[in-house]
C-alpha cells in the first residue's frame, strides 16, 4: 500500500512537472486523460508486489506497527489538546467567563441552573450581551440554554462545555484525573462516581464530565439514579478503552 501511494505521488509530481512550463492552466479533462493511459496501468503493474510486500511487514513487524499506531494515538492526543485550546482561544472574552463559571461551579459540586440575572450579576454584564453569549455558546453545544415566557432564560453545563474550560483553565488537573480514574476503570466492573470522584480528588460532576465524554465516544456505558450523580454508575468499559490506557502508560 505504501508502495504504491509512494509511486502514484511520484507519478503525480512526473505530470506536473512536464506541464508546468505551459502557459495554459492544466484541465481536469486532461488530469483524468492522463490517469487512465499512465498512472492506472504503472499503479497495477505493481499490484501484485505491493500486496506481497505488506502481507510480508504484517507478518513480520507486528511490533513495529502496534508502537506506530501507538505513537499515531500519541499524536492524536496533541492534536486533540491542540484543537481544544484554539477552540478557547477562539471564543470571545465573554464566552469564555461564562464557561470558566459554569466550570467552577460544577468544580465546587454546584449541579444547579443559573438564572440569567444571577450569571448577569456574576459577570459585571448586561442581560442582552450575556443572551447573546449564551446563545452562541448553546449553538455550539458548550452549554443548555433554557428559554422561558418573554426574555427570561437559565443556563446548565453539558460535558463538552465543562471539559473545554477545564482543558483549559487546569490542564494539568485534567491529565491527572484523566489518568487517575481510567487507572481505576481499568481494574474490574462497576464504579461509583461517588468512589471515582473520592479517588481523583475532584467533584463528582467532573467525573461525570469525564465519564460522559467517554461513554459518548461508546467506550464504556454509564446509568444516573434519582439519588443524584453519585450514585451513577459506569460499567462495560471495552477493551479498546483498557488497552489505549496500558499502552500509554507503560
Amino acid at each position: 500500500m505504501l508502495e504504491l501511494v509512494s509511486t502514484a505521488v511520484a507519478l503525480g509530481a512526473e505530470f506536473l512537472k512536464e506541464r508546468e512550463g505551459r502557459p495554459e492552466r492544466v484541465s481536469a479533462h486532461e488530469f483524468r486523460d492522463w490517469m487512465e493511459r499512465v498512472a492506472f496501468p504503472e499503479l497495477l503493474s505493481r499490484a501484485d508486489s505491493s500486496l506481497e510486500t505488506l502481507i510480508s511487514m504484517k507478518a513480520s513487524s507486528a511490533e513495529q506497527l502496534g508502537r506506530i499506531e501507538s505513537k499515531l494515538n500519541e499524536i492524536h492526543q496533541l492534536v486533540a489538546g491542540s484543537t481544544s485550546q484554539n477552540m478557547w482561544q477562539s471564543l470571545a472574552t465573554l464566552d469564555r467567563q461564562i464557561l470558566e463559571a459554569i466550570f467552577r461551579d460544577v468544580e465546587s459540586g454546584k449541579h444547579e441552573i443559573v438564572d440569567d440575572e444571577e450569571m448577569a450579576r456574576r459577570l459585571g454584564v448586561t442581560l442582552a450581551a450575556l443572551r447573546s453569549s449564551v446563545e452562541f455558546l448553546d449553538e455550539r453545544g458548550l452549554l443548555q440554554c433554557h428559554a422561558y415566557i418573554g426574555e427570561k432564560f437559565s443556563i446548565s453545563s453539558v460535558h463538552t462545555g465543562v471539559l473545554l474550560a477545564w482543558s483549559a483553565i487546569e490542564p494539568d488537573r485534567l491529565q491527572s484525573a484523566m489518568n487517575d480514574i481510567a487507572a481505576t476503570l481499568c481494574d474490574g466492573d462497576g464504579h461509583r462516581f461517588a468512589d471515582l470522584a473520592e479517588h481523583a480528588s475532584i467533584s463528582p460532576l467532573l467525573v461525570d464530565a469525564l465519564i460522559g465524554n467517554w461513554a459518548e465516544q461508546g467506550l464504556m456505558d454509564q446509568q444516573h439514579y434519582d439519588g443524584g450523580v453519585d450514585h451513577a454508575l459506569v460499567y462495560n468499559v471495552t477493551q479498546n478503552f483498557i488497552r489505549s490506557v496500558r499502552q500509554n502508560a507503560s
